[in-house]
């Protein structure tokens, strides 16, 4: 037994949280998906020293710059909202 007394919605919440905290953990502890991340990462990487080396580097960092900067929700005018669980 509990020593907390949960309403229903607190019961579905804790459910949806336990649900995503046990799939972060296999993904964490998962061989072929840690692989496949250090191949990406290591990619990305090469990738980064390539472009640094042809001169694009400093080009690459102000356009992803103005690209965040583009689709800020600050400057993009995006209300946020959030949503109850009932909705």
């Amino acid at each position: 037994m509990s020593l907390f007394k949960y309403s229903k919605k607190e019961s579905k919440i804790n459910k949806v949280l336990k649900m995503n905290k046990d799939n972060s953990s296999e993904l964490l502890n998962d061989k072929e998906m840690d692989s496949l991340r250090s191949e990406a990462d290591k990619n990305i990487s090469l990738s980064k020293k390539l472009l640094d080396s042809l001169g694009t580097g400093k080009e690459l960092q102000k356009m992803s710059s103005d690209i965040f900067k583009k689709n800020s929700t600050e400057s993009s005018g995006i209300k946020l909202k959030l949503e109850t669980w009932d909705e």
